[in-house]
């Protein structure tokens, strides 16, 4: 269920986009699974600009009548109309992210993780980065805005996707997760016959 207002899309956004995730070759862990501390204060540095910038184009947007009063209003008529809005091309891409996001109440829509739970269970030392995703492959960049075949997805979940169409990508997931799970098993074994 989206936001009730666009003020708490873009407080939303901002709090997703403040907080450590793991992603790009720049921002990976050490042995320990622990961002550095300059690392950190740079992924929330650059947070906090991308959802000042989303917070500003809300507001502006609004006001000008692009977008309705609400984000229960969105449709997609509201969404070509970015288009013809002038936008940095980050700007919009931060933008379609918050709405996206947001609509799907910043869950992924494969196995159901949020950023803010996994920051909770990992002890506060990473979240989950996520993406928008697509139902269909995409042909043409206009395609990439559709609300209709626009999806959050964790970065896991799309890479294991990759270009896999749904059903076939879910079995996939289904195996992973049996397969996790059945090694974990394993693995307790081993330990409780060595303790015994």
């Amino acid at each position: 269920m989206p936001s009730a207002s666009w003020d708490d899309v873009g407080r939303g956004y901002r709090v997703y986009r403040e907080l450590p995730v793991w992603g790009g070759p720049r921002q990976l862990p050490n042995n320990q699974g622990l961002l550095s501390r300059e690392l950190i204060r740079d992924i929330k540095a650059r947070g906090a600009k991308a959802a000042a910038e989303v917070e500003a184009v809300l507001t502006r947007l609004t006001q000008e009548g692009v977008l309705p009063d609400g984000p229960s209003a969105l449709e997609q008529r509201h969404v070509d109309a970015l288009g013809k809005v002038r936008l940095g091309r980050d700007t919009l891409a931060s933008l379609w992210e918050a709405i996206v996001f947001d609509r799907d109440a910043y869950a992924c829509r494969y196995c159901g993780r949020t950023p803010a739970a996994l920051f909770q269970a990992e002890g506060r030392r990473r979240a989950l980065a996520l993406v928008v995703d697509h139902f269909r492959a995409r042909a043409t960049h206009a395609e990439g805005r559709r609300l209709d075949n626009s999806l959050t997805a964790c970065v896991s979940c799309r890479a294991i996707k990759a270009d896999l169409p749904r059903d076939p990508f879910l079995d996939e997931l289904r195996s992973l997760a049996d397969a996790v799970a059945a090694r974990r098993a394993r693995e307790g074994q081993t330990r409780g016959e060595a303790a015994g």
